[in-house]
């Protein structure tokens, strides 16, 4: 969950705000939508409640119990596995990403630019755009 640090002139003076604030993001997100959730943060994970549209939870391991949790009921997921980033929903998986290439391991290694949840979610955003099991409707924008 984003901190309230900056934002008061916004009349947003604490971090407890937080919610209500970020909320508003997922009242937004239409039926044919998905929200797409940092199932690391019990903060964010609450605010699925609010999505009308679908939710995809990413963490940085496939064991997480959020994650196994929502791919056993058929759910979006992404999440890190030897080195490589994989969407998967139930039984089905993309290995989309590959960390052992010279190039993309470039990326990781220059710490200002990228780190692993950012790649994990803007890889995420760029296939739910038309991924066989994203489906080609679907639009991500930036997650919680």
């Amino acid at each position: 969950m984003p901190k309230a640090a900056g934002l008061e002139d916004l009349y947003i003076q604490s971090d407890e705000q937080m919610p209500n604030v970020v909320r508003t993001q997922m009242d937004v997100v239409l039926s044919q939508g998905m929200a797409v959730l940092n199932a690391e943060d019990e903060e964010v994970v609450k605010l699925a409640q609010y999505c009308d549209g679908e939710v995809t939870y990413f963490a940085s391991s496939e064991e997480h119990p959020r994650i196994v949790q929502h791919r056993s009921e058929n759910g979006r997921v992404v999440f890190w596995r030897k080195n490589h980033l994989v969407l998967a929903q139930g039984n089905h998986e993309i290995e989309a990403l590959n960390r052992q290439l010279p190039a993309i391991d470039k990326v990781f290694k220059n710490k200002t630019r990228f780190n692993q949840d950012q790649v994990s979610w803007k890889y995420q955003e760029f296939e739910l755009c038309g991924d066989p099991i994203y489906g080609a409707d679907k639009r991500a924008s930036k997650p919680l």
